[in-house]
């Protein structure tokens, strides 16, 4: 099951992950073997690459996430229904949770939800999600007794602002 989204970096780490005297020193290189230039540019693209490969991010970047819609689970339960298996009944409300695709996740700063007509709704963090910073791939799940946002736009309902890194 998949949920039409989007993610956009928007703010990049400031710096590199790797000191050029670190990678001249791993490569056995001088200064003028492997020139500071060059070393920056090597760092800079091997982080990018492996970033990109494994969804990490070395240094701490925000990120923007947008979807179409909350994800639903498969749950059968509706208003009333109080009986059933104690794993059935202590779901998040029968959903899923949301997955943040960069880790290792630092916070969830913001979420809006969008209206049909395009206007912006704030929705409290801390009030209505539980953030999970520990699991390798951050999540957010809706808190015991809270119903997801409604977002009504045609494409990304949701906008999610997360911060990641080490």
């Amino acid at each position: 099951i998949t949920n039409p989204r989007g993610l956009v970096l928007s703010s990049a780490a400031t710096g590199i992950a790797v000191s050029v005297s670190a990678l001249q020193t791993h490569l056995k290189m001088s200064a003028t073997q492997l020139p500071n230039g060059d070393a920056t540019a090597l760092i800079e693209q091997a982080t990018a690459w492996i970033e990109a490969q494994e969804n990490v991010a070395f240094m701490t970047q925000s990120w923007l996430l947008t979807l179409d819609r909350w994800p639903a689970g498969d749950s059968v339960w509706w208003g009333g229904v109080r009986q059933g298996s104690i794993n059935e009944l202590y779901t998040s409300n029968g959903l899923l949770d949301v997955e943040l695709p960069i880790w290792p996740l630092q916070s969830v700063d913001t979420i809006n939800v969008y209206d049909e007509d395009g206007n912006a709704t704030v929705v409290d963090v801390a009030e209505n999600f539980d953030v999970d910073t520990t699991r390798t791939t951050g999540r957010m799940t809706l808190k015991r007794g809270k119903t997801w946002p409604i977002g009504m736009r045609a494409n990304n309902a949701i906008e999610i602002t997360f911060t990641a890194g080490f």
